[in-house]
């Protein structure tokens, strides 16, 4: 899909992210990003928004002495004076078609039960009438997971997210490339009607019986093994997710590996990630599985890569070489795309160490056959 990848080409390793951003956009659900300041959560968010033609946004940082003019719009002055409640809500969160909420556990109490019924209802209360929200996707952010006593107290708001994922800090081995790369703005690519077109048709896709057994061994080892016993409701929307995955990749039924995005839907609490996580891709997505292996080994390798002098230095070198031959191995388009992003990152540390460019590197490399 073309606004996968001109989003890819405008940030730096958040490939999964952007991908999550997509589900999230064709199956009419809600994202959440938890990451430290600084990893790109809002830019994601400007960056669709600048590619979607005719796509309305709204953001807004949340904090307890927001006021609800701020989000929902302010009152008209001029039905006070007939005695009626009703907000003008242009440019606003209620007309808005995507919205990103900063720092999310923030919300008012003031707030907080309007946005529930609009984040879940796609509906808002507006004086004697309710309006239909053109909301396809709201995306919240924060730098922290509700835990604890603050889980207590947002469970509900949390609920709300069908799609939930960590953000993790741009690697060692790209640093370079974030702080003094030039990153493309991207221009219109796509339509706001375009992507409505797509998560019409992507209801119709039907499951086949292999993802449709797939998807109940999930859920069963889940409950059984884990204890992670996600409600009706979840599991009922991790379908559309899975026929959103299908879509995506144009395929006529929801197959296994369609499944594998669900590690971002079952789980109930954030200490049950990993878990969940294991689960869902042993099952849905095994090649995944294998590819996630040693893409999580190359990056303990990366982060101990130093000077060029260094004998450790030279050793992880050497096995990140061996990390892209065997995900290579494994085949398909995934094992393609996490070789060629694994060989593009070894090429861009070697560029490092070496004070060359990485068309240098390239070039040497190709040259030796190595």
């Amino acid at each position: 899909m073309i606004l996968r990848d001109v989003l890819n080409k405008s940030l730096i390793e958040r490939a999964e992210e952007v991908e999550l951003l997509m589900l999230g956009l064709v199956a009419r659900h809600n994202v959440l990003f938890i990451g430290e300041p600084g990893t790109a959560k809002s830019l994601m968010v400007d960056n669709l928004l600048r590619a979607i033609s005719g796509a309305k946004g709204f953001s807004a940082l949340m904090h307890k002495f927001l006021p609800p003019e701020e989000v929902m719009g302010p009152l008209k002055l001029s039905e006070l004076k007939n005695d009626i409640y009703e907000r003008a809500v242009a440019g606003y969160m209620p007309d808005c078609n995507i919205a990103f909420l900063d720092e999310i556990w923030k919300a008012s109490p003031a707030i907080l039960n309007t946005l529930l019924k609009i984040l879940n209802e796609k509906k808002f209360r507006n004086g004697t009438g309710t309006l239909d929200v053109p909301m396809r996707m709201a995306v919240g952010a924060s730098n922290e997971w509700p835990i604890g006593e603050g889980f207590q107290t947002t469970g509900a708001l949390f609920d709300r997210f069908l799609i939930r994922t960590t953000v993790r800090p741009v690697s060692n081995g790209r640093r370079d490339e974030l702080l003094f790369g030039e990153l493309p703005i991207p221009d219109p690519v796509i339509s706001l009607a375009e992507i409505d077109q797509l998560a019409d048709e992507c209801v119709a896709i039907p499951f086949s019986v292999d993802a449709k057994a797939a998807y109940a061994e999930v859920i069963d080892e889940l409950s059984r093994v884990e204890k992670i016993k996600a409600g009706a409701r979840r599991m009922r929307a991790s379908v559309r997710i899975a026929q959103a995955a299908a879509a995506l990749d144009g395929a006529a039924t929801v197959q296994p590996e369609h499944l594998e995005p669900l590690k971002h839907t079952l789980w109930v609490h954030p200490d049950q990630q990993e878990k969940c996580h294991k689960i869902v891709v042993r099952i849905c997505d095994p090649t995944g599985a294998d590819i996630a292996e040693i893409m999580t080994e190359a990056d303990t390798l990366f982060e101990g890569i130093g000077e060029l002098t260094d004998p450790k230095t030279l050793g992880n070198m050497k096995k990140l070489g061996s990390c892209v031959k065997k995900v290579s191995r494994i085949g398909g388009d995934k094992s393609k795309e996490a070789a060629k992003l694994l060989g593009d990152r070894l090429t861009s540390v070697r560029a490092k160490l070496l004070g060359a460019t990485t068309e240098e590197v390239d070039l040497a490399t190709n040259s030796s056959g190595s």
